[in-house]
């Protein structure tokens, strides 16, 4: 019987669905907890022209992976938006008269 805490596959494994899920909690919380620093130390959150000038090129790799992330977290949402849809359409069979 599957968990519907983490969803495994066959071998055990986790599904890429949930490996999904992870990865985008991850960079979220990275993210928070970074802006959160950053707002300790100097009192105002940093905005891209904070980060441009001191990451310089590292910036736009970083913002590269993060639209990954964030095409990711798309992905995800349809997938689960069109696996609902499916279950949802699958149950509800009328009857034949």
């Amino acid at each position: 019987m599957q968990s519907k805490k983490m969803q495994m596959d066959s071998n055990g494994q986790w599904s890429m669905q949930t490996l999904g899920w992870l990865m985008v909690a991850s960079w979220f919380c990275a993210s928070l907890l970074s802006q959160a620093m950053y707002m300790a130390i100097y009192g105002l959150p940093y905005g891209p022209e904070v980060l441009i000038a001191k990451m310089g090129i590292y910036y736009w790799i970083i913002a590269g992976i993060e639209v990954v992330v964030w095409a990711l977290v798309a992905t995800l949402i349809y997938l689960k938006m069109r696996k609902v849809k499916s279950i949802a359409t699958t149950e509800h069979i009328a009857p034949a008269r």
